[in-house]
């Protein structure tokens, strides 16, 4: 099976960069043959799928441009040296959508959306209800997502619910360290993650306890005005912004640098972050987002509503000074990711689903024949 997976941009360091990385990677030791059609991918990315083992390959198309033509022809050009099966996209924003509509491909078309596709994604089409009818199937991250696509978008093709999961081979022990701290955040810096709500949280916190400290992993725009907010709380001796960290070589330290990771997110697919945490035995804090409750159960102890900081500082107070609690959030939170996302559970559901759309034969990719 040979198959072109289309995503615009690889070269940050994030949650959606790991995903497509360690699905290219499953398919690859699938024996099937990915070419990447991206605008540029980071180092970290592509010497992370060049490493990857298996009887099949992975090639890289880099277009360094925002031109949709650019892609058109870039898509042309493989589809006519190879046979392709099908094309992955992701994410499912009107880049991709403006590309599908160019004309009509000979084999089928599946999305896949890494964040929830609930109406608080303000980045998503309008029309989105009318482009996802260009897709012949769809990958959802988890399974609120489904009911989404289902009820609001009415979307009535093939679904697949797929595990997020980890590349647990590649992670290594460097010397890199950081301080000692009582709570733990990796996110990028903006607006959907709900960073402020978390220092709210951590400023109530800290009128209670004096020594309690909080880091904060990751980059993005909203780092000076986060600055700024630690300032104004009076907290900003107490919050460390350690910036951007290799997804790898840095992650074990993170992990251990923290007693408790907290995700404060306002909606969320089913972030990686998290789940490398459920399964290193961290204890975790949670807003109810799909993908959260998803990674971590609707019944874990650990949830709080989103966007609430009194609860999620009566959250952090509790799982703090109660050992016994904090045991049960980390026994909960391993046990759900051995139970549902691990890599094996992950490559057979890809499997299964390129399986299945390939076997349907009755795809039709109605896309408009014009130009964009």
């Amino acid at each position: 099976m040979k198959i072109i997976w289309l995503t615009p941009d690889l070269s940050k360091l994030g949650g959606s960069e790991y995903m497509v990385s360690a699905f290219c990677r499953l398919l690859k030791s699938a024996g099937i043959h990915v070419h990447i059609v991206t605008r540029a991918i980071h180092p970290v990315w592509k010497s992370v799928m060049d490493k990857a083992s298996g009887s099949g390959q992975i090639s890289f198309a880099e277009i360094h441009s925002n031109d949709i033509n650019d892609y058109i022809h870039t898509i042309d050009t493989i589809a006519t040296r190879f046979t392709i099966s099908l094309m992955q996209v992701m994410p499912l924003e009107s880049f991709c959508f403006d590309i599908l509509r160019y004309k009509q491909y000979g084999f089928p078309i599946c999305g896949l959306e890494p964040t929830d596709l609930s109406n608080h994604c303000w980045w998503l089409p309008e029309n989105m209800q009318e482009h996802m009818q260009f897709l012949d199937g769809l990958i959802v991250m988890n399974p609120y997502t489904e009911i989404i696509v289902r009820n609001e978008y009415h979307f009535n093709k093939p679904i697949q619910l797929v595990s997020n999961t980890l590349m647990n081979d590649l992670y290594k022990r460097t010397d890199r360290s950081y301080p000692q701290s009582t709570f733990g955040c990796i996110s990028r810096l903006s607006a959907e993650k709900g960073l402020e709500y978390l220092l709210g949280a951590f400023s109530l916190l800290s009128k209670r306890y004096t020594t309690a400290t909080i880091c904060i992993w990751g980059e993005g725009d909203d780092h000076e005005r986060l600055l700024q907010q630690s300032r104004m709380l009076g907290i900003a001796d107490r919050v460390h912004f350690h910036g951007a960290f290799h997804p790898l070589e840095d992650s074990l330290s993170i992990s251990d640098s923290a007693e408790i990771f907290i995700s404060s997110s306002l909606f969320e697919g089913c972030g990686i972050a998290m789940l490398e945490q459920a399964y290193r035995g961290k204890p975790l804090i949670s807003t109810m987002t799909h993908g959260l409750k998803w990674i971590l159960g609707a019944d874990y102890p650990g949830l709080i509503p989103i966007a609430d900081t009194h609860s999620l500082s009566k959250m952090m107070e509790q799982t703090l000074i109660n050992p016994l609690f904090r045991r049960s959030l980390t026994t909960l939170a391993q046990q759900r990711f051995h139970s549902i996302f691990s890599p094996s559970r992950t490559y057979n559901q890809l499997l299964s689903f390129y399986t299945d759309v390939l076997q349907n034969k009755s795809y039709e990719n109605l896309q408009y024949q014009t130009k964009p």
